[in-house]
């Protein structure tokens, strides 16, 4: 019980706290008034690598930077710490170091603050002491910006967050999760903790929608999306958000077709501004006269050793039932893959048409002996020897750590799955065909449906029964057709003791996840999906990109007599189309690359064209 004793030395208590806080601040205002001793300035470190330790530097950054993919934050944080003492000054170093703190859980750090045990900062105060730091260099930093408002974020200080995350939105208003994070940090003015009422609704709402106009799958800016729709009095929106996030939430327990982006607090999902920034700038243009062009070696034949009997192909060897592919290599080259067909490590090469052998033109599989030279080996590992094929597209598309082939061609396509790196199995009957017997010019294994796995796209030009009037000079293309798409659909097996969620192939099985065999054989053809076939057209190439900024892949289609044709990805496995109508040449396109020409972030294509020439065709990032 609380006694008029207890008060009175209370009160003598306060009394003498009161005089020592007086005397500390005379002593301080004394010390102040005094003169300062003149003493040589010392100069801050400058924000820059000094020369002398440019490669310690970046040898330090990449282990860093390799640690964070790893999720291995006290490795990459140790690592980072060797970047600012040999770059005290360097921004990118700081918050590459904070970067890392912030992953941290920090709990030996706090456990030895609370114990004496000599540890000055906890993760999050030394990350915010780098930060500000870097914002006193740079205060429009958004790194700096964001990464503070994560921390305070998590330490409960919302409305100190909502200023930073509202200033990297105006650096930046293009960035969807910097928008999620200023309204999920909003908060009543006369109230900083409350951050969800009708009050608040309306602007939350419009911040919310804002983040979804800029990423329309941001699972978690569509949920509390939905929560403040039913604050604001709109319970339809409310459900059909709700089911929307129900299908896309790449969290739940079934698989998901096409999963959202996430905005979670972990290392990968944080966003742009809470990602180790590279040490190495875009290069600048140099001076034509300045540049130093590559050198090479003189260009040689390859050293390979055919079986006896076998010769390479000659140009007077596409001819009769074979000119097609003669005509075909005229215009787009021969096709190439390389890839570890035997799993010892080294660079195989396969090469479609190459080879005449006792049964006709056929491919050659030409095994890498690492000393320089090559040995073909089709016959040995069961390729097909009477078939000479158009293109080919190499990829684990069953995730077993084994290389898989599917071969296109002239009215017959093969797939052929990979057997322990020793042979090739005809997988071919396990597809479903698909229309007519085609001219297929090439395929790709892509992940279209973002489900972890590799879907096959192969690119048609015309029917097989057209072929005497394909790539014929002068001539107008033959009716085009649709290409076609398989949806992998095939699943892990299952591990004994655990349940589904937890079962995963061969190929990316974790340490504690005893995992025998890669996916079963499962792919399905894409139907009632039009828009992702490109339509009946004369194609003859494919290129995948993401057009729209959204992180999923999109395709770009170029077919002869039309404008190249861009498959949207819609997510949840729907597509939409639009003409690139800038984007038509004067020549027909013999294939689409993709890279990133002018260093700006965004794909650019590169399209070499029948008459030989090359034109760079530079998109932006476009909303369709």
């Amino acid at each position: 019980m609380w006694s008029r004793r207890h008060e009175r030395c209370f009160l003598t208590l306060l009394v003498g706290l009161m005089s020592l806080a007086a005397t500390a601040c005379h002593k301080h205002d004394e010390t102040a008034a005094a003169p300062k001793t003149a003493g040589p300035a010392v100069e801050a470190p400058k924000n820059e690598i000094p020369a002398a330790e440019l490669s310690a530097v970046l040898e330090a950054h990449f282990q860093g930077a390799g640690f964070m993919e790893q999720y291995e934050y006290g490795k990459a944080a140790k690592a980072f710490r060797e970047v600012r003492r040999r770059a005290p000054g360097w921004v990118p170093g700081a918050i590459n170091l904070s970067i890392a703190l912030l992953n941290m859980t920090g709990e030996e750090v706090e456990a030895s603050k609370q114990t004496g045990g000599g540890a000055a900062l906890g993760n999050f105060d030394e990350t915010l002491q780098l930060l500000t730091g870097v914002m006193e260099q740079e205060p429009d930093n958004p790194h700096a910006h964001f990464c503070t408002g994560i921390i305070l974020e998590q330490q409960g200080d919302l409305s100190g967050a909502h200023k930073h995350f509202r200033r990297v939105t105006e650096l930046d208003p293009h960035d969807a999760i910097s928008w999620y994070w200023t309204a999920s940090t909003l908060t009543d003015p006369q109230n900083s903790f409350l951050s969800t009422s009708p009050k608040l609704a309306q602007e939350q709402a419009a911040l919310f929608s804002k983040a979804l106009e800029l990423d329309p799958y941001l699972t978690q800016a569509i949920y509390k999306l939905s929560f403040v729709s039913r604050l604001a009095g709109e319970p339809l929106k409310q459900k059909a958000l709700l089911d929307r996030w129900e299908k896309i939430n790449p969290y739940r327990q079934q698989p998901v077709p096409g999963p959202g982006n996430s905005a979670a607090k972990v290392y990968g999902e944080m966003g742009k501004y809470a990602t180790v920034i590279s040490p190495l700038p875009r290069p600048v243009a140099v001076v034509e006269s300045d540049a130093i062009p590559p050198k090479f070696e003189p260009a040689r034949p390859l050293d390979v050793k055919l079986a006896a009997g076998d010769r390479w192909a000659a140009a007077q060897d596409y001819q009769g039932d074979q000119a097609l592919i003669g005509r075909v290599r005229a215009r787009f080259g021969a096709a190439v893959a390389t890839f570890d067909a035997n799993g010892d490590g080294k660079l195989d090469i396969y090469l479609a048409a190459a080879v005449i052998g006792p049964r006709g033109l056929r491919d050659a599989l030409l095994l890498n002996q690492g000393d320089g030279s090559f040995l073909e080996a089709a016959a040995a590992f069961g390729l097909p020897l009477d078939q000479a094929s158009l293109g080919v597209a190499a990829a684990d598309f069953d995730a077993d750590r084994q290389i898989d082939l599917f071969l296109t061609g002239v009215g017959k396509n093969r797939l052929l799955r990979n057997k322990d790196g020793k042979a090739f199995e005809d997988q071919t009957q396990s597809l479903k065909a698909i229309g007519p017997p085609a001219i297929s010019l090439m395929a790709r294994w892509l992940d279209l449906d973002q489900d972890g796995d590799l879907d096959l796209y192969v690119v048609n030009y015309c029917a097989a029964e057209h072929a005497d009037k394909a790539f014929l000079a002068d001539k107008a293309p033959p009716p085009g057709l649709a290409n076609t798409a398989y949806r992998n659909d095939g699943q892990p097996e299952p591990i004994p003791g655990s349940s589904a969620p937890a079962w995963a192939p061969l190929a990316v099985a974790w340490e504690n996840v005893k995992s025998k065999s890669g996916l079963s054989l499962a792919l399905v053809p894409w139907t009632g999906m039009e828009a992702l076939l490109g339509g009946e057209a004369p194609h003859t190439g494919i290129a995948a990109l993401d057009l729209d900024g959204d992180r999923d892949l999109d395709l770009v289609l170029p077919a002869d007599g039309s404008a190249p044709l861009a498959v949207i990805n819609d997510r949840l496995g729907n597509f939409h189309e639009v003409v690139l109508k800038d984007l038509a040449l004067a020549h027909p396109v013999s294939g689409i690359l993709v890279m990133d020409l002018d260093q700006d972030g965004r794909a650019d294509l590169v399209a070499p064209n029948a008459a030989h020439d090359f034109g760079w065709l530079a998109l932006g990032v476009v909303v369709w």
